[in-house]
């Protein structure tokens, strides 16, 4: 099962393409595939925040608050994206009308031979848009690696310095226990050798009557 994490992490790539693309969609000239390209992102990243409202409703209720704000930032992105997307749409569809209302009748032959050309430059448009889409979400998906690498490589050395740690303690545990036997053989070594010094003391003291110790 997909942890939480990674499908937010996923959500985030591809937010960040979306946010390139729309950028480029309002900053220069567009055409249909650039569009095309944008209506599929969306549609991935709705997937996407499906899938995160999904997995946030099998966390913990303390975790679930947290995860639900992030829900709604996403749905708030995805709303704004969307407005956009609607923007350059209605624009490039005007752009059309006033192109096509503009443009001198042609003949069968022409409009075919042009309807060709145009077919097969937006296909090689969403051909581009879509190999650099790959690039990017790859390159994403390289930048995520590396960052969970250097999470990893923090986890081994946390790792290695807490069976050090154990070591160290395992050691001390030993000298204690070491310590702790040489205190019992001194307390109870001293206590016999108390014993048999006052016994060796009233049995060679003449004074004191040997109650048939003899």
């Amino acid at each position: 099962m997909t942890s939480l994490s990674s499908l937010s992490e996923k959500a985030n790539c591809i937010y960040w393409k979306l946010h390139s693309y729309i950028g480029r969609l309002e900053s220069q000239q567009f055409d249909k595939a650039d569009l095309d390209i944008v209506c599929e992102e969306l549609k991935g990243f709705h997937q996407s925040i499906l899938e995160v409202r999904r997995a946030t409703e099998l966390e913990p209720p303390r975790k679930k608050k947290i995860w639900e704000q992030r829900v709604k930032l996403l749905q708030r992105q995805y709303d704004e994206f969307y407005g956009q997307y609607m923007r350059c749409d209605q624009r490039y569809n005007l752009k059309q009308q006033s192109y096509e209302s503009a443009k001198p009748p042609l003949n069968s032959n022409e409009e075919t031979v042009i309807e060709g050309l145009m077919e097969e430059g937006d296909s090689l448009n969403r051909s581009r848009k879509m190999l650099t889409g790959y690039q990017e979400y790859a390159s994403d998906i390289i930048d995520s690696l590396n960052r969970q690498g250097g999470i990893l490589q923090k986890v081994s050395s946390k790792v290695r310095e807490i069976v050090g740690n154990i070591g160290i303690s395992d050691n001390l545990l030993r000298v204690a226990e070491r310590r702790n036997m040489e205190d019992k053989l001194l307390v109870y070594g001293g206590m016999l050798f108390v014993t048999l010094l006052f016994y060796t003391m009233v049995y060679f003291d003449s004074s004191v009557p040997r109650y048939g110790l003899i």
